[in-house]
């Protein structure tokens, strides 16, 4: 998949499929995606940096039985050629 956006609009879509499917115990589910370029070195070693995508997860939303705010964030790195 050549589009960044896109790529992030199906994933969103599947994440809050799969979590409504699921992941009863949480309503008003909320996605939020990020990628962003990070660099890595080995200092240890003195490689040179190796540049990565970075990819932001952020879900939220809200605990039915409690009505308390729910939050988890992830990150998760891809080589650049992955989604880009």
């Amino acid at each position: 998949m050549t589009n960044v956006s896109q790529w992030k609009d199906e994933l969103k879509e599947l994440m809050l499929a799969s979590i409504q499917v699921h992941e009863a115990r949480i309503r008003n589910v909320k996605i939020n995606l990020s990628v962003e370029d990070a660099e890595f070195s080995d200092q240890l070693k003195k490689q040179p940096s190796k540049s990565k995508k970075k990819i932001t997860i952020q879900i939220s939303g809200i605990i039915a039985f409690l009505n308390e705010p729910f939050e988890h964030f992830e990150y998760l790195f891809f080589s650049p050629l992955s989604i880009a």
